[in-house]
Formats: C-alpha cells, sequence, structure tokens
C-alpha cells in the first residue's frame, strides 16, 4: 500500500494499517487560511498532473509562495531529478 506498487495479494497484511491511514484527520482544509503564509518564504512544487493541486498553488502564490511546477512527475515530484536543485535554488535565493 505504501511506497510501491499496488499488489491485492498483501492486502489482508496491510488493511490494518490502511485502516489506520483512513481514519487520521489531516491538517489541509481544516480551518488553515492561505494567508498563513504571509511573510514565510514558501515553495510549491507540483507536478503538473493534478488541477486541483495547480489551483491550490495559484492560491499560494496569490499569497506570497514561488510555485515550480516539474511536469510528468504527477504525485511525486520530490522524484524529479530536477528537484534538489529547484530547492536549492529557493533555499539560497532567500
Amino acid at each position: 500500500m505504501f511506497e510501491g506498487p499496488a499488489d491485492p495479494s498483501r492486502w489482508d497484511e496491510e488493511r490494518e494499517a490502511a485502516a489506520r491511514f483512513e481514519a487520521k484527520q489531516p491538517p489541509w482544509g481544516f480551518g488553515v487560511a492561505s494567508s498563513a503564509i504571509n511573510g514565510v518564504p514558501t515553495l510549491v512544487v507540483t507536478g503538473g498532473w493534478n488541477a486541483e493541486y495547480e489551483a491550490i498553488a495559484g492560491v499560494l502564490v496569490a499569497e506570497g509562495a514561488k510555485h515550480v511546477q516539474l511536469a510528468g512527475t504527477k504525485h511525486r515530484p520530490q522524484g524529479h531529478p530536477g528537484f534538489a536543485d529547484t530547492v536549492d535554488g529557493f533555499l539560497f535565493g532567500l
């Protein structure tokens, strides 16, 4: 289930972890205003595949964030070969 391809034969083994994960309340979407990043250097990196993520990035850019799209990476832009350089460029460009 986590960090690997789907394997239906492992479902019985992973069912309990999946249930705990599903029951968690993620911090996003629960009263966190986009203005919370005002004055805080913020880098938003997306994979360019999901319109919802890109819309969220746009809202954060309006609050002062920098948005970099590493197209073709889908849900894992951190796996892009240029990700580390992107983060370094942001950090050292402050």
